[in-house]
């Protein structure tokens, strides 16, 4: 890994790491989508995440590569963590149905998601519609 990426990661790993805390259940990542590529290990965040969640991201593609719609489970602060990946330019219902897998019950003492890249105010504003248990923070990338 080269100085620059190194640094990046750290910068990276900084911000996510300083927002984050005990009280999150996981994060919804929209990525650039269509000739900018899905997921790829060359996206900001990509090495942070990965790193957050274990290696599952850059397992997903060692197994498969899927531009959008991923979603892989870690840990975080002793409690199941998600990371949520679509492209920005993916179906609407597609993004917000991925809080179908968030119960109420589940969250309870981990109520906070954050959304990590570009989002439209339509979507931040139907997740809090779909999920209003939940507390959503943006990071924008």
């Amino acid at each position: 890994m080269s100085q620059t990426a190194h640094t990046s990661l750290q910068n990276e790993l900084l911000k996510l790491q300083t927002l984050i805390q005990a009280d999150f259940c996981g994060i919804i990542w929209l990525t650039p989508g269509g000739n900018e590529g899905g997921l790829n290990d060359r996206l900001p965040y990509f090495q942070a995440l990965d790193y957050l969640v274990d290696g599952a991201l850059r397992q997903l593609l060692n197994e498969r590569v899927q531009s959008s719609g991923n979603l892989v489970m870690g840990q975080s602060f002793g409690h199941s963590f998600f990371v949520a990946q679509y492209a920005a330019n993916d179906e609407f219902e597609k993004i917000i149905n991925v809080i179908s897998v968030i119960s109420e019950k589940r969250v309870s003492d981990y109520p906070k998601v954050l959304l990590l890249g570009t989002v439209p105010l339509k979507i931040e504003e139907a997740l809090k519609q779909r999920a209003p248990y939940l507390k959503f923070e943006i990071l924008a990338s």
